[in-house]
Parts: structure tokens; sequence; C-alpha cells
């Protein structure tokens, strides 16, 4: 049996789940924690309820320590604090944790007490039992480095979204129809996302003569700066706020741009929506401090990284593909292939499976990329 532990089950987390219960025929159980939060919901994250592999321990009042003590392979997100997992591992039971890099706002999160809580409990039970890591953020591995924690236990994972085949040529050549490049941004107004940036971008291209659009996609409490700034830089012509739209529309939105921009800074711990626009035919123009980046982004061969914060640099490399529609062509046809092959659900799953059998059978990995490949610092 292999057990995964998290607050609440998530569309960034459904595809995979269900992947692995039907690649263990039915010998997986997904345990949330607790309810999703309101906010959520209104955001319009899906609630799941009634999967043959989901246990809503907060409802149910289950007894989930069997369940965790038993299972050939536990994983469990770093955010929860379960008694049962300090048992098991004092049995020394295969058992991973799951999550994203600790230092998002820096050494400050030193003092945060679940990782003092974890630090004290590896260095002190757990360094010598089969506990391995796996990291939803290409920068997690330096902060354990610095921790001295997880030494060569450490392995590529991340969020996996749903990614059904698409046309890519078709939608690619679409592209065509429209009179101008269009590029699209989607995420939420808040300051650490950065979307300045992105209007900031757009002044500098219109000045170099550039004829694009840019659609935004997304709402928060930055929203009405963002609004104010778009005037100030005089650029209402080619810069739009579409507000917030079901993810359904928002997908086949990005099926009609050419140029996917992210602009968060390293409070991003992954940033799915990459997925998404990289499996629906985007070029993708992405932050270096964005988690997800360094594992998803082979810089020129599938997308392009700019320097976290650098206008100039986002200007630089949106330029390159105004200035190269087949350079443009061919990054959104590699991005797509790289999500659709590689960093997908399905292939996420058989490799934990892979690594899982590898691991209790004392072997290294074999993984040579990808997700449970290993994790190495940058």
């Amino acid at each position: 049996m292999i057990v995964f532990i998290s607050n609440f089950l998530n569309h960034h987390q459904y595809p995979v789940a269900q992947r692995l219960y039907e690649l263990t025929s039915g010998n997986y159980r997904f345990i949330e924690t607790e309810e999703m939060p309101e906010s959520f919901k209104r955001n319009g994250y899906d609630e799941y309820t009634n999967l043959p592999w989901l246990i809503q321990a907060w409802k149910s009042n289950s007894n989930i320590d069997n369940i965790i003590l038993e299972a050939d392979a536990v994983v469990f997100s770093s955010n929860i604090h379960i008694p049962s997992i300090t048992k098991r591992l004092k049995l020394k039971k295969l058992t991973f944790e799951f999550g994203e890099r600790w230092f998002k706002r820096g050494y400050t999160n030193i003092f945060s007490p679940r990782l003092i809580r974890s630090q004290i409990n590896y260095h002190l039970y757990f360094r010598n039992a089969p506990f391995y890591r796996l990291n939803a953020s290409a920068y997690a591995a330096n902060d354990f480095k610095i921790l001295h924690s997880f030494k060569n236990r450490m392995y590529k994972w991340g969020y996996f979204t749903a990614n059904p085949e698409i046309d890519i040529d078709r939608v690619i050549d679409d592209h065509s129809n429209f009179i101008k490049p269009r590029i699209i941004a989607v995420a939420r107004f808040i300051k650490w996302k950065h979307l300045e940036l992105a209007v900031y971008a757009a002044s500098n291209l219109q000045k170099k003569g550039y004829d694009f659009e840019l659609n935004i996609y997304g709402s928060g409490p930055e929203k009405d700066n963002i609004s104010a700034l778009i005037k100030d830089m005089q650029v209402e012509k080619f810069v739009f706020l579409k507000g917030n739209r079901p993810n359904a529309e928002i997908i086949k939105e990005m099926q009609k741009h050419d140029i996917f921009i992210f602009t968060s800074d390293r409070n991003e711990g992954w940033g799915a929506v990459i997925n998404e626009a990289m499996g629906n035919g985007c070029a993708i123009v992405g932050s270096s401090a964005v988690g997800s980046v360094p594992y998803l982004i082979k810089d020129g061969e599938n997308g392009l990284i700019f320097k976290s914060g650098d206008i100039n640099d986002l200007t630089q490399k949106i330029e390159m593909l105004l200035q190269s529609s087949d350079m443009c062509k061919q990054l959104s046809r590699n991005a797509y292939h790289t999500i659709q092959n590689l960093w997908s659900p399905n292939n996420a799953a058989n490799n934990l499976l892979k690594l899982i059998e590898e691991l209790k059978g004392n072997h290294r990995s074999t993984i040579k990329e990808g997700p449970c490949s290993p994790a190495m610092p940058l």
C-alpha cells in the first residue's frame, strides 16, 4: 500500500493520485487531514469526495494510525505533523517527506517552529532511517544543504496538472490567425507575483516599436495598483486586465497565446500554472526564482528564463520571441512535449513506484531526469 498524507487534496495533486491508484491496482490511499479552506473554494478549487482512494480523516474520525504504520511507503507533506509518522520512522519503514523550499522568505524561516521540530526529529532519530525528501522546488536542495539534512536523499518532485493531449502543431499554426503576437500572464494580484514587471516590460517593448497584445488574468489586492500603473505607463491600448476566469477557460486562452510570462519571486514555491501553459502550447518566459522553473525549463530549449526582478532581462527575453516566430514555435512545441512525456502525472506516478522499489531493495535510483531523479543543490 502506498499512502500520501496532505492537508487537503487539490487539482494539482489529483491527476498523479488517480494514476497511482490505477498503477497499484487499488493499493493507494490519499489521507486529507483538514477540510479545504473556504478561500480556496471561492477561488474555484475543485472539491473531491467519494473517491475510493480518498480518506478524509477530518470528517470520518477514521483511525489512520494503522494505515500509516502498515503501508509499504508513506509520503507526507512537510506542512503537517502526525505522531504515527514518528512511530513509523522509528520502525525503520520507508518514508518520504514532500514539500517546497523552507527559506522562501530568507533565513528568518529558520525560526519556524515546524522547521525546528522537524530538524530536531531528523537529526536525533531519523537520519539513519529510510527517510527521503521529494522536493517540490528546485531550491529545496539548497535549503537542506544549509540544514545538513537529507544529503544524497533528495529527489525531484512537484505538482502535476492534468495534461490532455492536444494537436500541438495545429494550436501553434492557429496563432498566425491573430493580427499580432499575443502574450498572457495568469496570477493572483499580490505583491510577490510582481505583475508590475509585465507592465514595465510591455512599456519597454512598445517604445521599441513592437506591436503585440498582453492579457493578464486574475484578481487580488494589487489589482487597483496594476490598473493605475497601466494608465501611468500609457499602455492601455495593448495591456488588458481580464479578471478571474474558470480554469477551463484559462486553458483555452493559453492555446490562443504565443507567449506566457511568469514573474513571481522566490515566494513562488512551485507555480503549477507553468505546467498548464507549457502543456497548452505557450512559449514560456519564467522567473529564475520560481521553484518549478529550473526543473521544467531548459533555457533556450523549451522556454526562456529571466533573472528574477530584472525588467531589462525580462524585456530582452520577450523581445527574442517577438523577433523570431520560428524560435517561439519551437520552444512552444518542446514545452508541450516536456509536459506530455517527462513531467506528466503518468510519468511521475511510474517513477515514484520505481523509486520505491529501488530504495526498498537498497539500490540507488536509476532515474536520470524528471520526477524522482536525484535533486542536487543548484
